[in-house]
């Protein structure tokens, strides 16, 4: 047994040192050296006599004041043996001592193993733009990540690997419809892992709107990315209603369920899944009215069908599948009123 062994073997069989030691490891962190002081306003006579052990010349503390310099503590340790106090801290609490800067230093070595391995797995894939600019900029869905990294770094790492792995999927399959559970489960066995409010929906919505070049607001900005992905997140409450409006896929053929909707005069509802596969809108007269309310829209049915136009309800805020066709309409030429 080495002399600092045998001197924090010594110091663990007297109580009075367990706060002092405490302290003395907790200086040595900081400064990375024995320097500093330490202070107990509460000291307890063992504490006092434990020190008195220590430092010469005696000094004859008492209670409840104890003050003493780091380096005097040192240097009368050099009366059971030649040890600095690092050895004897590390043998007392069977420890490797860090320094705080030492401590820092091996976190950010770690940290960027982190990121350079994932860098180096993902390297030529769709995903792998959005990983250099998030670890570079600390945007797109950083905090996330730092949070889950801070907490339990394997956890971090596979919840980044889901997320490339599920954009990258998006890209393989040219962006094929599919639903978002599907789309969860297929990449992580569980079908609720994307949902928008969990944490890894969370980091997938950032990483989609940096490779879309879409922001993420609100939740109708959010759907907007999803569907740019061609992902079906909340395609069946997110519906309107229509009147005379024709749908063509991109092969320039028209719907044919919306074509018997818009040729009998009879309304029709459309919901973002329905719009998957659709690339265009028209309308017979090239004139649309957009209604805000539903019960307007019922009572202007009969007049818009005797006039050959067409109508779209908005129901209140817009949602993607108002905005979507909207948009097409426009493209098409047609007056929106």
């Amino acid at each position: 047994m080495n002399d600092a062994k045998k001197i924090a073997e010594i110091l663990k069989k007297n109580c009075g040192y367990v706060r002092i030691m405490e302290q003395l490891k907790n200086k040595f962190y900081s400064y990375g050296e024995s320097r500093g002081k330490i202070s107990l306003k509460d000291a307890t006579q063992e504490e006092c006599y434990a020190v008195d052990e220590i430092i010469c010349p005696k000094i004859g503390y008492e209670p409840p004041t104890l003050s003493f310099t780091v380096k005097d503590f040192e240097n009368g340790l050099s009366q059971y043996g030649k040890v600095s106090l690092r050895e004897v801290l590390e043998s007392y609490f069977s420890i490797t001592l860090q320094t705080r800067t030492e401590h820092e230093s091996e976190k950010a070595e770690k940290k960027n193993e982190f990121e350079n391995e994932l860098l180096s797995r993902y390297g030529g894939k769709p995903c792998y733009s959005w990983l250099v600019e998030m670890f570079a900029s600390g945007k797109y869905g950083y905090k996330i990540v730092m949070e889950q990294y801070n907490n339990d770094p394997k956890a971090a790492e596979s919840l980044v690997s889901y997320v490339c792995n599920a954009v990258d999927s998006r890209y393989e399959q040219e962006f094929e419809p599919i639903g978002l559970p599907i789309l969860a489960a297929e990449i992580t066995s569980n079908p609720h892992y994307f949902d928008i409010k969990s944490t890894a929906g969370n980091l997938l919505v950032n990483a989609l709107g940096f490779l879309s070049n879409k922001s993420q607001n609100n939740s109708e900005e959010i759907k907007e990315i999803y569907f740019y992905f061609g992902i079906e997140a909340d395609s069946i409450t997110s519906a309107c209603a229509l009147l005379g409006i024709r749908l063509y896929d991109k092969k320039g053929e028209e719907h044919k369920a919306y074509k018997m909707f818009a040729d009998k005069g009879e309304i029709a509802m459309l919901s973002v899944a329905n719009l998957v596969g659709i690339s265009s809108a028209d309308c017979d007269r090239k004139k649309v009215f957009a209604v805000e309310n539903p019960a307007v829209f019922i009572a202007l049915v009969p007049i818009v069908i005797k006039k050959g136009f067409a109508m779209i309800c908005t129901s209140g805020q817009l949602k993607r599948c108002v905005l979507k066709t909207l948009d097409m309409l426009s493209d098409s030429g047609c007056t929106i009123y």
